[in-house]
């Protein structure tokens, strides 16, 4: 009796864990794109990427940390 309803306690468990991956997936791949207005406010491209140079002040910072950091030891 207790084996039984343990038993169907885990089957309702195994078939929600089951449905709700698959609503998961349904929704993730096969659901609606993102609206117009997420793409206004995050643009794709190369024409909207900056390339990364490095400056003379983020050197002269580091610098200057490293050696705090030695004037602290």
């Amino acid at each position: 009796m207790v084996r039984l309803f343990i038993d169907r306690i885990f089957r309702g468990a195994i078939r929600l864990v089951m449905l709700t991956g698959v609503a998961f997936t349904v929704t993730a791949c096969y659901g609606l794109p993102p609206e117009q207005r997420y793409y206004d406010r995050y643009p794709e491209g190369p024409e909207t990427q900056q390339p990364a140079e490095p400056s003379e002040s983020d050197a002269s910072d580091a610098a200057a940390m490293v050696d705090r950091l030695l004037a602290n030891e």
